[in-house]
Parts: C-alpha cells; sequence; structure tokens
C-alpha cells in the first residue's frame, strides 16, 4: 500500500517565519488581480476574465483532497470577487455585498445558522449530526443546484469529513466610473459559514472547528483587517486573502505537484502550466479556464450560454480503406446544442485515431457528446493534426434560428 501524504504544519509554521523575514517572499502564492490578470503559484501571469461562474481556483489534487477554493465574479465590469472556501466539509464564503446598507447573503435556513453558531461557539451538537465525508463532486453538484435556486435557501449538508474522493471523478462542464469604483473599494468584505453571515470585529481572530464540541480542532481561523478577511488553515497549510480588488491563496510548499486550477499545478515548471483537471495540456488560457469552470444556469448572462469541453471525433479512411474515428487528444471549447457560435478561433489540434467497428470505439463516440474523455486519450499516439474551430462564446438559439 501507498502510504498516505499529509502536509506538514510544522513546515507550515516556518513558512509563515520565513515569510515575515522576506515580508512574504517565501510562500508560494497565487494572486487574482482586479485587471484581470491571474499569477500561478509556478509565477506564470496570463489573463483571463472570471465571470459569475465559479472555477476551481485552487484545490489540493491529490487523492486527500483537503481543500477546495472556487471564485467567481458577480458582475463582469466590476473587480470584486467571491470566494468560497471548503475544509472538511465547512464552506467558508468571503464576498463584497451589492450595497453598504444591507447584508445581503444567502438567507440560511433555521437549522444552517443554529449549527454553524453551534461550530463557531463551541455547543455540543444536535441530534441527528453526522460526521460523513463529502465527495468533491457533491459539493460541485451542490454549489451548481444552489445557484439555480437563487434566492432562496440552499439546503444545509451535514458533511464534516475531509473531502476524500479523487479530483477525476468531478465532472465540471465540461470600465465602472472610478468614483463609483473608489466608493465600492470602502466595502468589507463580507463572510457567511455554512450560509449564515457573521459579524466580528476587525484584527480580532474567530475560530473555526471542526463541529461543534468546544474541544474539537480547529480547522481554521478568519481575521479582519479593514477591508480585507484572512482564512487560515495551518492544518491544511492554506491562507485565503480577499480584499474588494484582489484574491490572494498562498500554500505550503509540501504541496508541491499536488495542486489543480486557475492557479496551476505547483510543479515547478512553467511550460505545461495550463493543465487541465484531467492532467490534459491546454495551449489558450482561455480554454485552460474554461476546463475549470462550473457551469449552471445561474451563472450565464441573458443571451449567453457557456462553452463546454469536449473533444471533438471526425471520420476517416486509413491507408487500407478502413473507417476511423478520431478523437482530439485535448478537450476544445464547443457550443452546447442549444446554442450558436459567437466568437472562435482556430486551435491546432492532434488527434488518435481508433478503429471504428470496435465496440469500446462506439462507447467513446456517445461519450464524447456527454463530457471529455479525460484519460482515455492520455499518452495515446499522434495520428492526425487537423485545425479545428474553438467555439470561445456562445449565444442561445432564437426560434428564428
Amino acid at each position: 500500500n501507498v502510504p498516505l501524504w499529509f502536509p506538514s504544519t510544522r513546515s507550515y509554521l516556518t513558512e509563515q517565519v520565513m515569510d515575515r523575514i522576506t515580508k512574504n517572499k517565501y510562500s508560494p502564492y497565487c494572486k487574482v488581480q482586479a485587471n484581470d490578470k491571474i499569477r500561478t503559484f509556478d509565477d506564470v501571469e496570463y489573463k483571463y476574465r472570471i465571470g459569475k461562474c465559479d472555477h476551481v481556483l485552487a484545490k489540493d489534487a491529490s487523492p486527500d483532497e483537503r481543500f477546495l477554493v472556487l471564485v467567481s465574479k458577480p458582475e463582469e465590469q466590476r473587480p470584486e470577487k467571491t470566494v468560497k472556501v471548503f475544509l472538511q466539509g465547512t464552506k467558508v464564503e468571503l464576498r463584497i455585498p451589492r450595497d453598504t446598507t444591507s447584508q445581503e447573503s444567502i438567507q440560511p435556513t433555521s437549522q444552517e445558522s443554529r449549527q454553524s453558531r453551534e461550530r463557531i461557539e463551541g455547543r455540543e451538537p444536535s441530534r441527528g449530526e453526522t460526521s460523513e465525508r463529502q465527495p468533491i463532486r457533491d459539493i460541485i453538484s451542490q454549489e451548481r443546484q444552489q445557484s439555480r435556486e437563487q434566492p432562496t435557501s440552499r439546503h444545509q449538508s451535514q458533511d464534516k469529513g475531509a473531502i476524500q474522493q479523487t479530483f477525476s471523478s468531478m465532472e465540471m462542464q465540461s470600465g465602472s466610473s472610478s468614483s463609483s469604483e473608489k466608493m465600492h473599494q470602502h466595502k468589507p468584505v463580507q463572510v457567511t459559514i455554512d450560509g449564515s453571515v457573521q459579524q466580528f470585529q476587525p484584527n480580532k481572530v474567530r475560530l473555526i472547528r471542526q463541529d461543534s464540541s468546544p474541544h474539537s480542532k480547529v480547522i481554521c481561523t478568519l481575521r479582519r483587517r479593514g477591508n480585507s478577511v484572512e482564512l487560515r488553515s495551518s492544518e491544511h497549510g492554506l491562507t485565503v486573502k480577499v480584499d474588494p480588488d484582489n484574491v490572494q491563496v498562498l500554500v505550503s510548499h509540501d504541496y508541491r505537484s499536488k495542486l489543480a486550477g486557475l492557479c496551476g499545478n505547483f510543479d515547478g515548471e512553467q511550460t505545461n502550466e495550463y493543465e487541465g483537471p484531467r492532467e490534459e495540456i491546454y495551449k489558450s488560457p482561455k480554454e485552460f479556464c474554461q476546463s475549470y469552470m462550473v457551469p449552471s444556469k445561474q451563472c450565464e448572462a441573458e443571451g449567453r450560454k457557456q462553452p463546454v469541453m469536449r473533444n471533438i471525433m471526425i471520420t476517416r479512411l486509413n491507408d487500407k480503406n478502413e473507417e476511423q474515428a478520431c478523437f482530439s487528444k485535448t478537450p476544445v471549447a464547443q457550443c452546447p446544442e442549444d446554442s450558436k457560435k459567437a466568437k472562435s478561433e482556430v486551435r491546432s489540434v492532434e488527434f488518435h485515431c481508433l478503429p471504428k467497428e470496435l465496440q469500446s470505439t462506439q462507447k467513446m463516440i456517445k461519450l464524447h457528446k456527454t463530457k471529455p474523455l479525460g484519460d482515455k486519450l492520455q499518452g495515446k499516439s499522434t495520428d492526425l493534426v487537423q485545425d479545428v474551430e474553438a467555439e470561445l462564446e456562445c449565444r442561445e438559439m432564437t426560434v428564428q434560428q
């Protein structure tokens, strides 16, 4: 048996000390900036405009899957972003409220509010509470379903265990005026824990425990500094900082080659930075980012449709006049069936070809229409190179069309 890997708390504390000495230049960090530039853990910078859909910003891609960070931008033309951090079944949401007079958020059910207070205040757990582990595909499914149900309250998930299933199991989609911006920048980051809005004083540390027992271990701390909020988990080797303009994720060096998401894989190499969720390598940062998008109807602008990542299939006759089905080795952005392309770019794509009559090929023909083929094409030979259209923006088709 292969031993399980866990980040070292001692190592992470050492990194915190080194950060103080080097003025925060020691810990690997990723940053999403107000100008839509993203800086990865391996110091690669690219531009991508995050929209209303959640994107996987960073996650532990090892079998333990100990954390997940999602990011979205409720208003595409503004810099403010919403960040969701998942640690051992606890969801911490950091975002800027839309106006200064209301504490707008997903309104929790009475059960959500009570359980959140119990976890923070250390009260005894209620009967019927569970501590089961929640697979990451369930988290993504819940977030997708919740976005459809806004503004109604989301159903409380009582799973409080560490995220444990592998990333390959999750099926992913597979100028304002300067005066108004200045006014908006004064709004503090709002914090919700499992749907319940939290109020705490600046520079005061809030402890978030694994469950409602006062003796349970602390999974993370929250601290407000001015208009920003910092989430820190020494156990998980993770720090997330959110302010009105930027999102910053810092991780322990123990996560090297263990990460996935818009922040990159943190393998120390810059040549393969655009690695998708199934270890496929993209040439375009836009398609790379779209591969980490969590689609839902709620996050689509009116009249628009989000592209999905699919392996393109073409047929051909080989030298022996036998029919083959050729699949692109890397997924390409394609518009859903009920939409048409609004913007596209030509890509040179490698294909792997298989005898079309084989039963396994027929299964792949059906499967490629519904989701990326993933590791089925990893390491396969390149039998054909052809230019294809990557459909980067899609519009809803009307009846007349």
